[in-house]
């Protein structure tokens, strides 16, 4: 499957009304290597969907895709607003301090409700960098990059004052880190707790205390994920995502499978259901 670039390669940054003609057809299930934020004025009861989570489209509401999920936009005509994308590389250019804490609030925050001032001020600077990116300024790059900060530090703030986005301990940052690049190969706790030099209690105790799960529920997590992944978007078989995820062979790919989904291997088509929509 075609995982889609972000077409502006200038500064790996562009803004647009969400009605823009996109070049790929995102109302069905995709993936791409750059976050987008959706700032809807209007919801008339269309879909967002976010790593197989669905979330209805409502008036003064903010949506945040990452990199590597998948992703679909059901939108209902006079739904409006307007998307942000930016790559990693400009993410990290602009804000000095994009640590693993920004990053973690922006994946683990895919839908905001906003209030009315906080919708008033985004509105904002979203319009501000719509006008900069269709103006011929002379400091527009310079003028863009300035406000794109300032935006998502807008956005962050009003995430922070959400409960479900209490501080996380550094551990469980970077434990979070560490798994979402080795969980394929890696399951073990206790070499994630040598690599944090933690005790592997110490490790389950903050990890539980922070997110309310313990390391391999994560991990479990993460592998549900992308099992729906390769099976929806990459076509694989059973056989090939046994053996590319690692499991130690396809009966206990199956048995991982049957006590995740409730289902069969061949029955996880009929589960997502999303090729239906």
């Amino acid at each position: 499957m075609e995982v889609h670039s972000l077409e502006n390669k200038n500064y790996g940054f562009k803004v647009n009304e969400i009605s823009y003609e996109n070049s790929y057809d995102y109302s069905v299930v995709h993936r791409h290597t750059y976050f987008e934020i959706f700032l809807f004025d209007i919801g008339l009861g269309g879909e967002q969907l976010i790593d197989f989570n669905k979330y209805e489209i409502k008036d003064k509401t903010l949506f945040i895709a990452v990199p590597g999920q998948v992703h679909r936009l059901i939108r209902r005509q006079n739904e409006n607003g307007i998307i942000i994308q930016f790559t990693q590389e400009f993410l990290n250019m602009q804000i000095t301090t994009a640590t693993i804490d920004t990053l973690f609030a922006l994946k683990t925050n895919p839908v905001t409700r906003l209030s009315n001032t906080e919708y008033n001020a985004l509105k904002s600077s979203f319009l501000y960098l719509l006008n900069l990116e269709n103006s011929v300024s002379r400091f527009k790059t310079e003028k863009i990059k300035y406000y794109f900060a300032f935006t998502i530090f807008q956005i962050l703030e009003i995430i922070d004052k959400s409960k479900k986005n209490s501080p996380k301990n550094n551990i469980t940052l970077n434990f979070i880190l560490l798994a979402e690049k080795n969980f394929i190969k890696e399951r073990i706790i206790s070499n994630y707790a040598k690599q944090l030099n933690i005790a592997v209690s110490k490790l389950n105790y903050i990890i539980k205390k922070d997110l309310g799960k313990t390391p391999s529920e994560i991990i479990q997590e993460l592998l549900s994920i992308e099992i729906q992944r390769l099976i929806l978007l990459e076509k694989m078989t059973h056989k090939e995502i046994s053996f590319y995820l690692n499991f130690d062979s396809p009966s206990s790919y199956n048995r991982f499978v049957k006590k995740r989904f409730g289902c069969n291997p061949t029955e996880i088509i009929k589960y997502l259901k999303i090729h239906k929509y």
